[in-house]
């Protein structure tokens, strides 16, 4: 019999603390992903105040999440900052609305993961997945939009192409060369000006006959 291949049993050393994890699920989601750096930290915060059993109530304030993120900053970044952060968790669903009594008693605001079980005693609340349900929004128009139709410069002000069977364009004989215009235009006709060998006119006389001088 064929023994059996151990299986790495790779375990985080926790120290004897607990252990915060972020689902793959819910890290690899449209709506995590369009979070910007601090956003994602805040979540963090979030869920690391998460213990098992306090989904739903899960107390943090603005100067605890502040004091954390801090870092090697002198000071923490301000409330106003931290809110707009909250504010966007929940506009995407990971995070459920805080329940207003905490606020009004002076208390920190108390949260609820969307992907995770609440409730404090059975039946236990099934995690909503709000998050799931989030999509991009297309309020802004980049470069993605139909662009409208060109209109070429040529196009109000050039006339229509001529064919070669149009009354304006001659058509070409065999050689390459225009045939002759049937009706022939001013400029065609032959000037009395132009003298023999001309051969548009017999002569002048015949055009401008003069009447005969009668001599003395």
């Amino acid at each position: 019999m064929a023994r059996r291949r151990p299986l790495a049993d790779h375990r985080a050393d926790t120290r004897g603390c607990a252990l915060s994890g972020l689902p793959h699920a819910v890290a690899d989601s449209a709506a995590y992903l369009s979070l910007n750096p601090f956003e994602r930290a805040v979540l963090g915060e979030i869920l690391r105040r998460f213990n098992g059993y306090n989904n739903g109530s899960i107390g943090i304030s603005y100067e605890q999440i502040g004091d954390r993120l801090k870092g090697q900053n002198k000071s923490r970044p301000n409330n106003a900052r931290i809110a707009a952060a909250i504010v966007r968790l929940i506009d995407r669903g990971l995070v459920g609305d805080p329940e207003p009594e905490s606020w009004m008693q002076r208390r920190a605001r108390e949260y609820r993961l969307t992907f995770i079980t609440s409730g404090k005693a059975p039946p236990f609340k099934c995690a909503t997945n709000e998050y799931l349900r989030w999509e991009p929004s297309h309020g802004k128009i980049g470069g993605d939009g139909a662009s409208p139709e060109r209109c070429f410069r040529s196009d109000p002000r050039s006339p229509s192409l001529l064919s070669f069977g149009d009354a304006r364009s001659p058509p070409p004989s065999k050689n390459g060369s225009f045939t002759s215009v049937e009706n022939p235009s001013p400029g065609d006709r032959a000037s009395l000006l132009i003298s023999k060998p001309y051969t548009g006119l017999k002569s002048t006389a015949a055009h401008d006959p003069q009447p005969p001088v009668n001599s003395i």
